[in-house]
């Protein structure tokens, strides 16, 4: 409490009603103690709310300001730690605003206003998603015809039939496509489509009257992006042609992230029984490849007693399983989930290499900045929601109630282990649905009550069948035996 006490000689010189509120944030923040830094993401993302929250856009100058001045202040207050911990949380809430200002300026794109068709649509193909009838394409589009210069969209997302031709990420398309703005909210205050697809920068959507046609293939400029987009694309195809329909597209949405081909009754029953974060590549998929990864290499290293006794075999398995789930990250697609789910699984096998582990709160505020800075937008974005609303209530429930649950769990008999696992799950599950039910109701206007039942019987089905068959094919994938996994794998995707 010294810190809160030497800020509380700051406060004699304020009026009383402000010196005790300040007195008294004070007190608390010092009851923090270090877990202070786990407010400095809030603080950064209630920054990137404010952008958010503003009716007009701002200048860019306040939020660099802001940021200078929260900087200077904090140096200045140095020696009172009340005024300087009050300074830097100004500081990082300026530059979360002065952060996401600048990307909206960065990444600002024409939108369409009206619909325009059919019109000659060509340009080079930057993704592509196989869906149940035909592709969606994302297309960085030459000038339209009958739009101004200054109104031409940079990227438009189209679908297009099966009748066309083959295409991947780089070549020249040329079709005919009927296009429309954007869909605005459903419901006020819900999804917003046109803010998501602007921060992609997406202008327009539509669907293509006949064909497309390749016009060209890919330059010899392109970049490693798009090698990985266009990797992924055949991977996405190659499992499609072994699984096809829904199993296809569950097991592409564990591998690659492409969930095209999955049908829509597929998808709401996911969402019903409360498994969809199973086709979110998250902490739950990481984690169990890094698992896999970690004790296949280091089970496999002590089988050879040269290399076990004359070598770290447990930080030679951390390391690769590190090379591993970076892989899994660019394959993926690196999603907003996967990014927070690889920024702590690979803090902790960084922590083994360095020989410290555990898992702790800071992690989860480590990986919140972390992704906050690559892309500020997220901030309002459906999948960071719920992604660290499930993380954050875990890992307050296991850090609270963590030993407790463990006596109670830990048994030497197969059926007592067998039993806790199922508590254990079940408790993960009602933890994990109580720190997201907030945002699925707020955005999807629902509430899965089975949720519990189900991840007793999928987790484990995911764990020991699915995710470790999803690892072998892409092992059996360079060879072209991928079948051999994917058939299996097939069995436990739906």
């Amino acid at each position: 409490m010294a810190d809160a006490a030497l800020a509380g000689e700051r406060t004699n010189a304020l009026p009383g009603w402000c010196g005790g509120l300040f007195h008294g944030l004070a007190a608390r923040l010092a009851a923090e103690g270090e877990r202070w830094v786990l407010w400095l993401p809030v603080f950064f993302g209630a920054g990137i709310g404010i952008y958010f929250v503003l009716k007009v856009e701002p200048p860019l100058w306040p939020g660099f300001v802001g940021t200078v001045a929260g900087a200077g202040a904090a140096w200045a207050a140095r020696r009172y730690p009340g005024w300087r911990e009050a300074a830097l949380a100004f500081t990082v809430l300026a530059a979360g605003f002065a952060l996401m200002r600048e990307t909206a300026g960065e990444r600002q794109t024409p939108m369409l206003q009206r619909r325009l068709g059919a019109v000659a649509v060509s340009g080079r193909v930057v993704d592509i998603d196989l869906v149940e009838r035909g592709w969606r394409i994302v297309i960085e589009a030459d000038p339209l015809p009958g739009l101004d210069a200054a109104d031409q969209p940079r990227r438009l997302r189209v679908h297009i039939p099966p009748s066309s031709g083959e295409l991947s990420p780089g070549d020249r398309v040329s079709l005919k496509a009927v296009l429309h703005p954007v869909p605005a909210q459903i419901l006020p205050g819900g999804r917003d489509f046109q803010r998501e697809l602007y921060f992609a920068g997406i202008a327009a959507v539509g669907y293509a009257f006949g064909a497309a046609h390749r016009s060209g293939g890919p330059d010899d400029s392109r970049g490693w992006r798009e090698e990985l987009r266009k990797l992924r694309t055949e991977m996405t195809r190659r499992i499609a042609a072994v699984l096809p329909g829904s199993a296809g597209g569950v097991a592409s949405a564990l591998i690659t992230g492409k969930r095209g081909t999955i049908s829509e009754e597929t998808k709401q029953s996911f969402r019903d029984s409360g498994l969809s974060h199973l086709l979110a590549i998250a902490g739950l998929h990481l984690g169990l490849v890094g698992a896999f990864v970690f004790f296949a290499v280091r089970g496999g290293l002590a089988l050879i007693p040269s290399i076990a006794l004359r070598y770290p075999i447990k930080k030679i398995a951390a390391g690769l399983t590190l090379v591993v789930l970076a892989c899994y990250l660019l394959i993926s697609g690196a999603a907003i989930p996967t990014q927070r789910a690889f920024v702590m699984n690979g803090i902790v096998f960084a922590a083994i290499l360095i020989d410290r582990l555990r898992i702790s709160m800071r992690i989860c505020a480590i990986a919140a900045a972390v992704v906050l800075v690559v892309d500020p937008s997220v901030l309002v974005g459906v999948s960071f929601q719920m992604s660290f609303g499930a993380v954050v209530a875990l890992i307050a429930v296991y850090e609270t109630y963590g030993s407790r649950l463990r006596q109670y769990l830990h048994s030497r008999t197969i059926s007592g282990k067998g039993l806790g696992y199922c508590v254990g799950i079940t408790v993960t599950t009602v933890v994990a649905t109580a720190g997201t039910c907030p945002y699925a109701i707020y955005h999807f206007h629902q509430f899965a009550l089975y949720s519990p039942l189900a991840n007793v019987i999928a987790v484990p089905l995911s764990a020991m069948w699915t995710l470790p068959w999803g690892v072998v094919t892409c092992l059996l994938m360079p060879i072209g035996l991928e079948r051999l996994a994917l058939i299996p794998m097939g069995w436990g995707s739906i």
